[in-house]
């Protein structure tokens, strides 16, 4: 099996049964050793470069079609969980085509519409899955399209009529729909390549309408839909915050969600009491799936003690235990987000804060939380107990659902806040390098678009240590110990150090820290433990430094079919039960793509190299009026780096699909290659173990650039037609050749 060998010594190999191992780097950089991180802080594994792989083709287009989904089917769709089960999955014979752009289903039609056609003209994609301060650690997911009736105005109508059960018209706007795209290559001659060419990279999308606006034209008429995932009714108003105020004791994360008097209990008890007083004929119900090692963590640190608890004649004095009030109308993501920056396992386990040995080694990866939300339309009774209906509840006119928040670890290489190592290295983790000005190389950016802010700085809350208390703490002299030995380090040591190497390095966009006093954001209600602060600064840092360094950049490019998102569309991995979709410590994202389709996006942060080359100036030589560029490599603009995705926006019009990419540039890339474990270049190589040398050698660029004169498209292998499994990417060029970066 392909092994993946690192300039650094480190490897990655796939092993005949699929699984991954992998062996670490020895490395260390100048003075400074490089660590490994914490035991429940996980390692991303390291990843080969990912090139589109449309490319492999001469030519290629895409169609949708938009499916009437059956509960029943959009529920299986649900269970499926991991990526191999949600990628396996197919409509069953009682959900419909609704509308296309391609004629690819004429037996699975709508039968209410009598074969009347509606055509799809345009579709739109917005994916915010990077941390954002509109839905902090969720995503932030929807689109649109355009559906052209030629005669008549029968669409509604015809959706009407599909919602009739035989007793009744339950309310279509509820209903799920699902949009699927499919991907068809051509070789230079216009002949379609075999499906399975291409198979691997269809995506699925299921939704739920929000609006539908129709425009009556000579054209016909257009419905212009707006929608969103079928999943993310959780967040719409009416599910997404806390009904009513809700009081939880709790030591620990589980017991805060789990426990007697946890946050699952309380929601599903207000659910049941609807049916009782007759608001519903079934009710929903709530649930938490939580990383072993978050759900674990305590929320209490039992050394810091309210005035309440210190006082000897207080009874049953419990100080591993804090109570919360929650108002009514609270974000159920907010509440996480609070929960989570009280817990042992951001504290201590990646910001070091009440361990006394301060924040990790600069250069270890800080994980923070991602939460993907899985709806299932499904009621529950008066008792709690879930029922097997999958009919709109007729007094709400609405499904009732099952919501089950998943909290994963999230790795982030952001170092938004001066409490998180400062110089991770995103350079083994880089998934796709693009190629601009003076490069020769760039085959997939259409436009680039660059926002420099020079008034950037990072706000930290200071003087946060102080603990108010009339009496003594549980830890004798703790106020004073806790102000001190847990301080945060408010600039980056390897800089304050004075290293040389990095004194040396010029950057357009140095780090500025802004020291405030409160944050009434941050501090309200986070009050059990001190650190608890701290925790609660970086998640907001991390949510609101949505520009990096000073510097965003909108990146159009020829449309990826590895950056549509899947998880948290077409499949919710659970952060307990999905191994493959966790397999994201060992199996790294190009294994993942080759095999899937598409990357993960809810696994981490997505990073890009990007690489700009600038001419000097214009030649006063009279023999040459020209510019005057210098050689290759040998100058790149301080724009040049590492950035890490925060939205694609995807857009397919009349045969064209393009993408723009919204990235930020990390804090601290210029600095962070000469404390990285991998050497400046980042190559991979993947060895063939029969032969002992490089398979996949060549480029993505002059694949695409013979697959335009051959009568067959090949692969770098000169393999034919379609993608070759045995090799990464169908035989792409898999080194991950960064120049200057």
């Amino acid at each position: 099996m392909p092994t993946q060998i690192f300039d650094d010594g480190s490897t990655l190999t796939t092993n005949a049964d699929g699984s991954v191992s992998s062996t670490p780097s020895t490395d260390s950089v100048g003075a400074v050793t490089v660590t490994a991180s914490s035991s429940t802080t996980k390692k991303p594994a390291v990843t080969a470069l990912i090139p589109n792989p449309m490319h492999q083709f001469a030519s290629w287009s895409y169609s949708w079609s938009l499916w009437w989904l059956d509960v029943n089917d959009y529920n299986a769709l649900v269970d499926a969980g991991d990526v191999d089960a949600a990628m396996a999955w197919n409509p069953g014979p009682t959900s419909y085509v609704v509308a296309e752009d391609s004629g690819l289903y004429p037996d699975r039609r709508l039968p209410a519409s009598a074969g009347l056609n509606y055509n799809i003209q345009d579709v739109q994609l917005s994916t915010t899955f990077g941390l954002n301060k509109t839905t902090e650690h969720s995503n932030l997911l929807s689109g649109s399209m355009t559906i052209l009736e030629p005669y008549g105005v029968t669409f509604i109508d015809n959706l009407v009529a599909a919602s009739f059960d035989g007793t009744k018209y339950n309310n279509y706007t509820q209903q799920p729909y699902l949009l699927q795209l499919d991907f068809h290559g051509y070789d230079d001659k216009g002949n379609q390549l075999e499906n399975s060419a291409t198979s691997v990279y269809r995506k699925r999308f299921p939704i739920t309408f929000l609006a539908v606006k129709i425009n009556i034209s000579n054209r016909g008429a257009e419905y212009k839909i707006t929608f969103a995932p079928a999943g993310h009714v959780a967040h719409h108003e009416e599910n997404a915050k806390t009904p009513k105020i809700f009081q939880i004791t709790a030591g620990t994360v589980d017991e805060f969600f789990n426990g007697p008097t946890g946050l699952v209990k309380q929601f599903n008890e207000y659910y049941t009491t609807e049916i009782t007083r007759g608001n519903a004929g079934y009710g929903d119900s709530i649930a938490f799936d939580i990383d072993p090692d978050i759900l674990k963590s305590s929320i209490v640190n039992e050394n810091e003690t309210s005035l309440a608890k210190a006082d000897p004649n207080t009874a049953d004095i419990t100080l591993s235990k804090n109570t919360w009030n929650i108002h009514a109308g609270t974000s159920i993501v907010k509440i996480i987000t609070k929960v989570i920056a009280q817990s042992s396992w951001l504290i201590n386990d990646q910001l070091g804060q009440e361990t006394g040995k301060g924040a990790p080694d600069e250069t270890v990866i800080t994980n923070l939380v991602k939460t993907v939300v899985q709806t299932k339309y499904q009621g529950v009774d008066k008792s709690g107990t879930p029922v097997n209906n999958t009919g709109v509840d007729s007094l709400r006119n609405s499904y009732p659902k099952a919501f089950t928040y998943k909290i994963h670890q999230y790795p982030s290489w952001k170092g938004a806040h001066p409490a998180q190592p400062a110089m991770p290295d995103s350079t083994p983790y880089t998934i796709k390098s693009y190629n601009y000005l003076y490069t020769g190389q760039n085959i997939d950016i259409v436009d680039l678009k660059l926002q420099f802010d020079t008034t950037f700085y990072t706000s930290v809350l200071s003087y946060n240590r102080q603990i108010a208390a009339a009496q003594t703490t549980a830890q004798s002299g703790g106020d004073y110990a806790l102000s001190l030995g847990s301080a945060i380090n408010l600039i980056p040591s390897s800089i304050g150090l004075g290293v040389p190497a990095l004194l040396g390095i010029g950057t357009a966009t140095p780090y500025r820290v802004k020291n405030i006093v409160n944050d009434p954001r941050t501090t309200t209600s986070l009050t059990s433990r001190a650190a608890g602060i701290v925790g609660a600064d970086v998640l907001k840092s991390n949510f609101s430094n949505l520009n990096g360094d000073m510097l965003k950049v909108d990146l159009t490019i020829v449309g990826d079919p590895t950056l549509l998102k899947q998880d948290d569309w077409a499949y919710v991995p659970s952060p307990t039960k999905s191994s493959i979709f966790n397999s994201w410590d060992s199996m790294g994202q190009d294994l993942f793509a080759r095999k899937y389709g598409h990357v993960r996006t809810d696994a981490g942060e997505l990073i890009v190299a990007l690489t700009i080359n600038t001419p000097l100036d214009i030649d006063t030589d009279y023999t040459n009026n020209g510019l005057m560029a210098p050689q290759p490599w040998s100058k790149q603009s301080l724009f040049s780096g590492q950035y890490t995705i925060l939205k694609v926006d995807s857009r397919f019009a009349g045969g064209k699909f393009e993408q723009t990419l919204h990235l930020a540039r990390y804090i601290n890339s210029d600095f962070s290659s000469k404390f990285s474990q991998t050497t400046n270049t980042g190559r991979v190589s993947i060895i063939d173990p029969a032969t002992g040398k490089p398979v996949g050698v060549g480029s993505a660029v002059s694949t695409s650039q013979a697959n335009q004169t051959t009568s067959v498209p090949t692969n770098s292998n000169g393999a034919p037609s379609g993608p070759d499994l045995s090799a990464p990417y169908g035989g792409y060029n898999s080194d991950r050749e960064q120049s200057g970066t």
